[in-house]
């Protein structure tokens, strides 16, 4: 973020020097700023396992949301927009289409993934739990009436139209905190799929597809600490190899 800062900066000095505003460039001779990703902390399968038991018992909602975060590794802006018609229960897998945002006036903005990979097939092993899902938002519709909205949503509000996604990290840092993980959020969901998968020993290019990265650098990046066996295992089959 700060190198993208920084470089629409520059841009923005050198169209001042060419148009005679600025006289010399106040960024020559300074330092690029070295900017550490700073991740979330990652919960433990007991932990997350803890957290989805505790949510199972008090909103039944949440509980199928926060699982398929935990199981799949979609960002929040992809599960928001979720329709029925992109969930596959034959062949259990969903389509990601879309991501959610709000525009500059507050208004809900449904756009396509920002890269081609964002665009994406996700393998489901938690596609029970979304029929239950399903047989339950009948219900809600039942009890709305006229006023529900027919987005056909997997996961809509009361009235069937979208959540925000500050309602869902609101709900899922009170139930992490019940469990004494303080700060829980979906994106530390989202971390912990993808690292569950690897240290598990699922390959990188694999997991890249399902989180949606644009390229198997960033996930390698992000999470080599996940995979701290890799190297030993290299090396062992290579002197293996080479020793006959």
């Amino acid at each position: 973020m700060l190198y993208h800062c920084r470089r629409v900066l520059s841009v923005v000095v050198n169209y001042a020097l060419k148009l005679d505003l600025i006289r010399h460039n106040p960024l020559r001779g300074l330092d690029a700023v070295v900017y550490e990703r700073q991740e979330p902390a990652t919960p433990d399968v007991e932990s997350v396992s803890k957290l989805l038991d505790h949510v199972r018992s008090r909103n039944a909602d949440y509980y199928a949301l926060f699982r398929l975060v935990a199981y799949t590794g979609m960002r929040i802006g992809e599960v928001l927009p979720l329709r029925w018609t992109e969930v596959d229960f034959d062949g259990r897998y969903l389509r990601v289409l879309y991501n959610l945002g709000l525009g500059l006036d507050g208004r809900f903005e449904v756009n396509s993934p920002k890269s081609r990979a964002g665009r994406r097939r996700v393998d489901l092993g938690t596609a029970e739990v979304l029929l239950e899902h399903r047989d339950r938002q009948q219900g809600d519709m039942e009890s709305a009436g006229e006023v529900w909205e027919g987005l056909n949503l997997v996961f809509p509000n009361r009235v069937g139209g979208y959540r925000t996604s500050g309602t869902v990290l609101e709900a899922l840092g009170r139930y992490g905190a019940a469990v004494g993980l303080e700060g829980l959020t979906t994106r530390a969901l989202r971390h912990f799929h993808a690292s569950v998968a690897l240290q598990t020993g699922h390959n990188v290019v694999t997991v890249s597809q399902r989180l949606g990265h644009s390229r198997v650098s960033i996930t390698s990046d992000i999470y080599a600490h996940a995979l701290p066996g890799w190297q030993r295992e290299v090396a062992d089959g290579f002197a293996s190899l080479m020793d006959g």
